[in-house]
């Protein structure tokens, strides 16, 4: 497998896995920091980006995006997006929002899923997260429709990778049954020889809290790839679970990412990068709070050579005290 892509290789009992696919160049900074602090339009600026036109009221927009030509469906899709994120703006601030959605805009985005191809993976995608984000229960349905996606609709992995990330977005709330349900499709990805679906299945369970998510989450502590369990033990931390505490003073350790770049010369060739694995794994010590995890950090926050990383500790160290 090439990991110019990944920071973190495959361990040597996986059969080798395809080509990454070019979403890793977007998301791979991403998920060394708590996943959920994303704004929903990032998720589709990375399917269409920014596109321009006369705007139409959404279910305008939902009926566009199945019958429209491709620059009006992927225009239709854009303008949803904004659409809805206005809309949830608007009602969580208390204020009129700028579009009205009727008792049939649910029913008709539901219709609009019906209407387009099995294959059509992008709009099916943005469709299934408008309902979860007004409250549909049936988003889940086709969100872990995609999440089941084979090889030949979803080459690359591309769009499992965005459900996984969009099923931990949302994944708050959801009611019992349905973080229920989506757990049940995200743990099986921990095992899959894709170390990026590892990754994000890790982030992905930060989203839904449970006793299931912190088992599963211990398990990932083991993987053979820094970013899987540097990961895991951060969303263990972000649940106030300890266990992944070890892990946490391993991504502390600049000589972890030498070792991996000993391996690769492509893997954490980044020093940014580097800096914010360290400063992430900071934050979570901090936020665990215990003795033995404050101490990790006052090295650090005395003569750590990368000033970002010292000053990280210093506001941990400072914060802890009051």
């Amino acid at each position: 497998m090439q990991s110019d892509e990944i920071p973190d290789a495959l361990p040597a009992d996986f059969p080798e896995a395809p080509a990454p696919a070019p979403y890793r160049n977007l998301w791979v900074p991403l998920v060394v920091v708590p996943a959920l602090i994303v704004m929903v339009l990032v998720l589709v600026w990375v399917l269409f980006g920014s596109i321009a036109g006369s705007e139409k009221n959404p279910a305008e927009n939902v009926q566009r995006m199945v019958e429209g030509n491709s620059n009006e469906r992927e225009q239709a899709a854009q303008l949803l997006v904004n659409q809805i994120q206005g809309y949830l703006d608007d009602v969580g601030a208390g204020k009129e929002p700028a579009w009205e959605l009727d008792a049939s805009f649910l029913p008709g985005v539901e219709q609009a899923l019906a209407d387009l191809d099995e294959d059509e993976l992008e709009f099916r995608y943005v469709l299934a997260f408008v309902q979860l984000e007004l409250g549909d229960a049936q988003g889940l349905d086709h969100m872990l429709a995609l999440l089941g996606s084979g090889e030949d609709l979803d080459p690359g992995a591309e769009m499992r990778f965005r459900v996984l990330y969009a099923l931990g977005l949302l994944g708050p709330a959801f009611a019992p049954a349905g973080r229920e349900r989506a757990i049940d499709a995200i743990v099986p990805f921990l095992a899959n020889q894709d170390a990026g679906l590892r990754l994000m299945a890790t982030v992905a369970l930060r989203g839904l809290p449970s006793e299931r998510s912190v088992s599963a989450l211990k398990g990932a502590l083991g993987d053979g790839v820094l970013g899987v369990r540097g990961n895991a033990a951060i969303s263990l931390a972000e649940l106030g679970d300890p266990a992944g505490a070890p892990v946490l003073r391993e991504l502390l350790d600049t000589g972890s990412y030498a070792a991996e770049r000993a391996a690769s010369p492509n893997r954490w060739a980044s020093a940014e990068r580097v800096s914010e694995s360290r400063i992430q794994a900071v934050r979570a010590l901090a936020r665990l709070g215990r003795p033995e995890d404050l101490a990790a950090l006052e090295p650090l926050a005395q003569d750590d050579d990368d000033p970002n990383v010292r000053g990280a500790a210093l506001r941990a160290l400072a914060d802890a005290s009051r």
